[in-house]
């Protein structure tokens, strides 16, 4: 019963969010304060933890089928509770330039039959299935329709044969969600655990299932290309994978319902899929960008707001090179910091784009695989 406790009095020991955002967004040169209740997360992570979760409960007026240190049902936290959020869940422009979107009930929607098509064959609790998308909107209806029916997940990139074997024989999956055209580079022994997603005959049954992840239990295997074994899948448990989004959404990005983000360029392993799972908890729309995208319409980063660009190098240049301005649009943008070598360009960036009033969030990266989240290291382990 102690989290109930915590519970009472986490709202009395934190400030607000938007006393944590304004102690964090420092103007240039500006010291930090003492940043107190980021000390009292230290020291009490089990009431930082609540606080957050009940700040979030708060926002959308209803309790989350998640429970801290007890379950945490991803699926019900992002496509239920956002039933009647009028913000496009994802966001994407077509080869042709032109944009697509998908809201938060068609995601679910189309999540809920893929993963009542991937459990008629086979796919259980449990087990693990590998993602082997590109970043789209495949991956994201995959990423959904997994944590719906309580797989262990991880994703790869769809690369050469050679990179996929090393990673799969690490790995040992179950099954795979892989476009058919990619099953010739995969070989002969892991075609068949491609999982397929055109089964017409789908029980409503099976479609309202809806598993919640128990404390400790693994939920993603990751590669994390920043490691020290880049080739070692990492294991995130939902305690992990849960707190760090929460945090992430709401205090390093200041996401909230209908908020645009977007990091165009960055690298999949690096950022995937907590940048996204940051965004949707909050309500958010995660915009997806290719360079290509921005080159064709440069109006995409200039003519809406944006509560968080991340900024990469590629994209960087590119938009060094168009001389756009982006002024207020932007509400804060961050970079990628193995990318952050060549600070005279980035103060390029600032000058050419008009961002010296724009709130710049450093360098940042998502590190989920890491053992414990943090603002507080103490708990989870």
């Amino acid at each position: 019963m102690a989290p109930e406790r915590a519970q009472t009095t986490s709202h009395e020991q934190f400030p607000g969010l938007s006393v944590i955002e304004s102690e964090l967004r420092l103007a240039s040169q500006q010291p930090c304060g003492k940043l107190e209740w980021l000390q009292r997360s230290y020291q009490d992570p089990d009431s930082f933890w609540q606080f957050l979760k009940g700040t979030l409960d708060a926002r959308y007026g209803e309790q989350g089928g998640s429970i801290l240190c007890d379950r945490y049902n991803f699926f019900h936290d992002i496509i239920v509770r956002n039933r009647n959020n009028p913000a496009a869940a994802f966001c994407w422009y077509d080869t042709g330039n032109e944009p697509a979107q998908v809201s938060y009930p068609e995601l679910g929607a189309l999540a809920s039959t893929r993963a009542a098509c991937w459990s008629a064959q086979g796919l259980k609790p449990g087990q693990t299935v590998v993602l082997i998308r590109p970043m789209g909107i495949e991956l994201v209806v995959d990423l959904l329709a997994a944590l719906k029916a309580g797989a262990v997940i991880s994703l790869l990139p769809p690369r050469g044969r050679g990179y996929l074997k090393r990673r799969l024989e690490a790995l040992q999956p179950d099954h795979l969600a892989v476009d058919e055209r990619m099953l010739p580079t995969l070989g002969g022994s892991w075609s068949p655990r491609a999982l397929r997603d055109d089964l017409e005959k789908i029980s409503a049954a099976a479609q309202e299932q809806v598993h919640a992840y128990r404390p400790g239990q693994a939920v993603f295997r990751c590669f994390d290309p920043c490691g020290p074994d880049h080739g070692a899948p990492v294991t995130v448990s939902g305690d992990a994978a849960y707190l760090c989004a929460l945090r992430d959404g709401l205090i390093g990005l200041g996401l909230s319902k209908g908020a645009v983000y977007t990091a165009p360029g960055f690298d999949l392993l690096e950022t995937q899929p907590f940048l996204l799972l940051a965004g949707l908890l909050c309500g958010a729309t995660f915009l997806h960008l290719r360079a290509e995208n921005i080159s064709a319409r440069p109006a995409i980063v200039t003519g809406q707001p944006i509560r968080a660009f991340g900024v990469s190098r590629q994209v960087r240049d590119l938009l060094l090179e168009l001389g756009v301005e982006v002024g207020p649009n932007w509400q804060s943008w961050f970079r990628n910091p193995g990318e952050s070598h060549d600070l005279e360009q980035w103060h390029n960036l600032v000058e050419t784009l008009k961002l010296k009033d724009t709130t710049s969030d450093g360098a940042r990266r998502w590190e989920a695989v890491r053992s414990t989240p943090s603002a507080a290291r103490g708990w989870p382990t």
